[in-house]
């Protein structure tokens, strides 16, 4: 028996709002932390010259100690392929868009008529997609610094944790609201 695909999604409604929600969701949380990161540097930075100003002397310090000090690092890390939010919307959107195709995520019996199924069915899409996402920002990490893959398991930056278990949010709040309101149309 030949196998075969799903059919083409049906309801192209969900479909633009699960790209729509995903590209807004990635541009926000990337600039959020950007910003939040920015304001962090500059108000460390200002009190550590504003408190050490009148009697630090930088040239009888050690390098490390006045590298440390002025050179504050990020607050946020992400891993290399997560750490730009365009690329990192165009890889979870790719990877939902595929995911949820092979789980008819997309037929109006999965969107519109029954709301378990919404919830079953995104949960179970978004888990593929999760599990693309963790797979990708481990291999990037592994190629970026050269170590074997097996090195590196589990070092999942919180950024990148936070960034891919809280899609599910996104996903899950849209899916269910658009099921509803279609639903009393």
């Amino acid at each position: 028996k030949k196998p075969q695909l799903p059919p083409l999604p049906e309801n192209k409604l969900v479909l633009g709002g699960d790209v729509l929600a995903l590209f807004l969701y990635s541009f926000m949380d990337h600039s959020l932390n950007y910003f939040t990161d920015q304001a962090t540097k500059e108000s460390t930075e200002a009190s550590i010259v504003g408190l050490h100003a009148t009697w630090l002397d930088y040239f009888h310090l050690p390098t490390e100690f006045v590298t440390a000090t002025t050179q504050m690092p990020n607050l946020f890390q992400y891993s290399p392929a997560l750490q730009q939010a365009g690329i990192c919307s165009v890889t979870i959107t790719t990877l939902w868009l595929i995911s949820a195709y092979f789980n008819e995520a997309f037929s109006y019996e999965n969107t519109v008529y029954n709301s378990e199924s919404v919830i079953l069915i995104t949960g179970k899409s978004w888990l593929y997609t999760a599990a693309g996402m963790i797979a990708i920002a481990l291999a990037s990490d592994s190629m970026i610094c050269g170590c074997p893959l097996y090195s590196h398991v589990g070092h999942l930056t919180k950024c990148d944790a936070d960034y891919i278990f809280d899609s599910i949010g996104v996903l899950l709040s849209w899916r269910y609201m658009v099921s509803l309101i279609l639903k009393r149309l």
